[in-house]
């Protein structure tokens, strides 16, 4: 293995100007610290390399150095940029209306204003589509697709049931959708003594010792 350093740090154009100096407003990991490891033997979190290929078995790990690795996220999320992914928007009134217009005086719904956001913010172009046909929800097809590879997302609620968790994988929740179970409440029999349940005995002789 290699020494743990904090390679990235004084690289272009990322991390650092030409000239070496590195960015004050650099991302976090350039500072981090990480080092090559052999995928053999490494036993904690690492990643084959993508940048020597001709290398067996050489992958690199933030973890064997102390850090978490926060460069993947960067490189999948700068992969994002510039490409267009394909969308099905559902129609869940009053989270998300499809059919209305852009300049609709009400808009096109909470989750869809989301959505529109996120996609602004990973520089990403939405091709909204429709569903395959399928025998089921809209729910359920629109699982189905992203599962075949039509779809790349689909814009919506969804509850994260384990047969989807099987073939799709789910972001972290925006919301709960909450349930209660409601039954009968037996009406509780009268105890006399319940006036005295809030304090113990020996106040209540306490109590009347005083007013006696």
């Amino acid at each position: 293995a290699s020494s743990c350093q904090a390679w990235d740090k004084l690289l272009e154009p990322v991390c650092a100007y030409r000239d070496g100096t590195p960015k004050n407003a650099a991302p976090s990991w350039c500072s981090d610290q990480w080092c090559f490891v052999d995928a053999s033997t490494c036993s904690v979190a690492h990643m084959e390399s993508e940048y020597f290929p001709q290398i067996p078995g050489l992958a690199f790990s933030y973890a064997t150095c102390g850090y978490i690795n926060a460069f993947n996220s960067y490189a999948a999320a700068a992969d994002l940029q510039g490409t267009t992914i394909r969308v099905h928007a559902l129609d869940e009134p009053p989270m998300s209306y499809p059919s209305r217009s852009e300049d609709h005086p009400i808009g096109r719904g909470w989750v869809w204003d989301l959505y529109t956001q996120i996609f602004k913010s990973a520089a990403v172009e939405p091709r909204y589509q429709d569903l395959l046909p399928y025998s089921g929800s809209a729910w359920d097809a629109c699982v189905h697709d992203v599962a075949l590879g039509q779809l790349d997302t689909c814009m919506g609620t969804f509850w994260e049931t384990s047969e989807r968790r099987e073939i799709v994988d789910f972001v972290t929740p925006f919301t709960a959708d909450n349930f209660y179970l409601v039954v009968m409440q037996k009406p509780s029999e009268k105890d006399l003594w319940s006036i005295l349940v809030p304090f113990a005995p020996e106040l209540w002789v306490c109590i009347f010792a005083v007013i006696v």
